[in-house]
């Protein structure tokens, strides 16, 4: 069965320091992957980083949404978890919708990966989504990243649409999803490893 760990600081202590987000890192070890939630707040969320979490598979780490503060809740993580977590060993990102609360942080860590890009020829992340999301996400990042109408998603991330009817290998991981009901375009996530499922 999966080992759970929770960040043992007392939320006692964060409460003479209101800007230290609550006890939401855990780290759950699967054997064949390791998963490191980032955050579980919404769009409305003033206590708790959004929902976003790292899967550490056999071929790579995937990061799951990229909210608000995703650079702050990777540094929170990594201190709470001793995992190291962040864009320097992040290259899959699966996208579930365009909402803020899950697609915000994308500006920040593509920026970051791009000046890696530049400066030492890194590859560029792969940003999986559905057809749906893929179709607008350009829409949506453009008018913080498009450099003056210069760049385009390209520049940043190599974008790969999920098959609509089969798993896709992200990191050694399977990787099936299903659209959801929400007021956007959204799908969930199903993320195999041998016989583990998360």
């Amino acid at each position: 069965s999966p080992v759970l760990r929770r960040d043992p600081t007392p939320l006692h202590s964060r409460e003479s320091n209101p800007g230290t987000p609550p006890n939401v890192v855990a780290t759950v070890g699967f054997g064949t992957m390791d998963i490191v939630v980032l955050g579980t707040g919404d769009a409305f969320s003033a206590r708790n980083f959004g929902s976003s979490a790292v899967v550490i598979g056999p071929g790579g780490n995937v990061l799951i949404d990229a909210p608000d503060g995703i650079m702050r809740a990777f540094a929170h993580a990594t201190a709470s978890s001793g995992i190291a977590v962040g864009p320097a060993n992040i290259d899959d990102i699966l996208l579930t919708h365009l909402h803020g609360d899950h697609a915000n942080g994308l500006e920040a860590f593509g920026f970051l990966r791009w000046l890696e890009c530049r400066r030492n020829g890194r590859a560029l992340p792969r940003l999986h989504t559905t057809s749906q999301v893929a179709e607008r996400l350009w829409q949506r990042l453009a008018p913080a990243m498009d450099q003056g109408g210069t760049a385009s998603l390209g520049d940043y991330y190599e974008l790969r649409v999920l098959p609509k009817s089969s798993a896709a290998n992200i990191a050694g991981l399977q990787v099936e999803h299903r659209m959801g009901r929400h007021t956007v375009p959204t799908c969930g996530f199903r993320i195999s490893a041998g016989t583990r499922t998360f």
